[in-house]
Formats: C-alpha cells, structure tokens, sequence
C-alpha cells in the first residue's frame, strides 16, 4: 500500500523519525529576478556600501580619538563619554549591522532570485537586530535630548547611561538572534521575495510585535519630542544673551530650532515607506505593492546609517570624541551653537564660554 506524502510526514512527526523543521520546504528562487529587479537591488546595495563605509569609518574614528585620549590621561582628566556619545556609539553599531545585513542582497543580484538557507538567516537576523536597535537607540537620544533642553534633567552618571545601552542590546537580541530557536517547526527567518526578514508565514501581527510596532513606537514619539525641542528653543531665543557665544544668537538659536526638525524627517523618510511596504505586502498578498515602490523604499532605508552620520556629524559635532590640541583639554572642547546643548549653552559655565555635552 503507498502512502501520500502528507501521511508520511504525519507518520514521521508522530514517531519522531524526522523533525518537522528538516521537512520544512525551503524556497528557491533562484534565476526568477527580473532586469528591473536587479537594477533596484543594485541601487540597493550601493546605499548599503555607502552606509557600512560611512558608519564604519566613523566609528574608526570615535575609537581612535577615544584610543589618544586615554593615552593622554597623564596630562588631562580622563572623564567618561557622555550617555548621549554612548547612545549615539550605540546606535552606529546598529547602523552598522543593519547596512551590513542589506549588503548581503549583492547575493541574491548574484543567484538572480532568494535562496532560503543559512544566508537568508544571517540577513534576516542582521536586519532585525539593525532595525530595532537604531529604533530604540534613535527613541532613546530623543527621549535625553527632550529631557535635557525642555525639562532640564541633568546630566545622569555613566552607570545608567551603560545599563540604558545594555538593555536596549539584549532586548533586540530576544527580538531576533533567540527566535531562531523559539520558532523551530517554520523558520522565523525567510525569503520575503526580494531579501530575507521574517517570514511571511508568520503573518502581519508576528511582523507588527517583532519590529515594526517598535519603528512606528520610535517614531511618533521622536516627531512629538523634537517639535518640542525646537519650539522650546525657539520660543526661549530672545531672552537669553548669547552674544559671547556667537555673534547673532537669537538667529543662531533659530537655526538650531530648524535642525530639530531634520532628525524626525529623516527617520520617517528612511523607515516609513518600507513599512508601508511590509505591511501593504503581508495585508494584500494577492496584490503586492509596485516594485518601483518597493525599490525605492529599500534604497531610502538603507541610506539610513549614511543619514545619521551626516546628520549628527553637523549638527551635534560635540557627540565625536576629540583628542584635542595642547592648549585644552580633551574631554572639555568649546561649545558649538550647532549642538543640542541648549541648556547649557544658556549658563555661563566659564569665563570663556566652554561647555560639556
């Protein structure tokens, strides 16, 4: 007598012969990528080099101005990075990974279609680990920044700002690294026709609790607390004198009002469209979104670790550790009108002007 296959496997699962995991269907689609696929995912990648280049040269640089400052302890007062430099060091790491994850699609471009296997894994993991920890860091250099100039909290000890970084570290590691042994019959990782990210087996509610309820989390509330900032700055630039800053410091103070509103923007011009894109994709299965829509929205996101270093290179320059010259100290650098430190900028810390992030 033959048996069907669907019995078989039913025989093989209840005596435990062969995990269902081992009979799990992996997807192939290799050689089904179109021309036009192919140019997008090419766009793609050179957004994610030009980010990986990016993040990782700057955090080279953090490093090697943190490596000198050290090594100069015996002249100045070593003192710890700031929680916001811990935070933003943070948030370059998970740039990093996240761009490093999108790079791996040149594979895909290569096999002309998505292989599921131990690659689409290692993507998966890397975007999802990349993709809620810049949420997460981004939400929390927020919430300090909002602290620190609307509310005036000031400045909380190392302690806390390294227990801050570690749990946001370990909460996106059981976000994405444990589920690959939480979920074992399907694969929580998989193809989701262009890249790999979680599978779509698992549906939109498993995508929303798993990432992308913490983007949208991420980003309202950065929208509400950075229009915060800028009208609290820009409402408190009169009454201040800040002339022995920078000549003009009313208008320099507008200025800065007007860049708090660069950081919102650009997080939902990187992350909103991709998921709308998700979610249009995992909602409407039958009537997936236009490529030309889905291509851009990865390009967008994936510009994301290039975003945040430019962003915050020009305008919170005080976040970059610098060894300094011989005629001050390393850890203690003049103020920046472009900084965020607008409570500080507005006390007068020393005779010449000289403030800490």
């Amino acid at each position: 007598m033959c048996l069907s296959p669907p019995r078989v496997r039913l025989i093989m699962e209840a005596t435990g012969v062969v995990p269902y995991a081992k009979l799990y269907h992996y997807s192939d689609a290799r050689g089904t990528f179109t021309k036009d696929i192919l140019i997008g995912l090419g766009f793609s990648v050179a957004a994610a080099i030009l980010s990986t280049v990016s993040v990782f040269g700057l955090l080279c640089f953090i490093f090697w101005q943190t490596y000198r400052i050290v090594h100069k302890k015996d002249r100045y007062h070593f003192e710890w990075p700031t929680d916001l430099q811990l935070l933003f060091v943070s948030l370059l790491l998970f740039d990093l990974i996240q761009s490093i994850g999108a790079v791996l699609n040149i594979i895909w471009m290569l096999e002309k279609g998505v292989v599921e296997g131990p690659i689409c894994t290692a993507q998966g993991v890397l975007r999802q680990l990349g993709q809620v920890g810049v949420a997460l860091s981004i939400l929390a250099i927020a919430i300090r920044t909002w602290g620190m100039i609307v509310k005036e909290w000031s400045r909380p000890p190392p302690e806390l700002a390294v227990a801050i970084v570690v749990v946001i570290w370990v909460f996106t590691l059981l976000m994405s690294v444990l589920q690959l042994g939480v979920h074992k019959e399907v694969p929580f990782f998989g193809s989701t026709k262009y890249w790999c990210w979680i599978s779509p087996q698992y549906g939109l509610t498993d995508s929303i609790a798993f990432s992308m309820a913490w983007i949208w989390l991420a980003t309202v509330i950065e929208i509400v607390l950075y229009v915060s900032v800028a009208y609290t700055i820009y409402e408190r630039r009169l009454p201040f004198n800040l002339g022995t800053l920078r000549p003009g410091g009313p208008r320099s103070m507008a200025k800065i009002a007007f860049q708090m509103t660069w950081y919102p923007v650009i997080y939902v011009v990187t992350v909103v469209p991709m998921s709308i894109n998700r979610a249009w994709q995992l909602g409407f299965p039958n009537h997936p979104p236009p490529y030309p829509f889905t291509a851009t929205a990865l390009i967008l996101f994936t510009l994301s670790g290039l975003f945040n270093v430019v962003l915050f290179t020009f305008t919170r320059p005080t976040l970059i550790p610098n060894a300094g010259s011989d005629h001050e100290s390393p850890c203690i650098q003049a103020t920046d009108i472009s900084t965020l430190a607008f409570r500080e900028l507005t006390e007068e810390n020393s005779e010449d002007g000289t403030s800490v992030i």
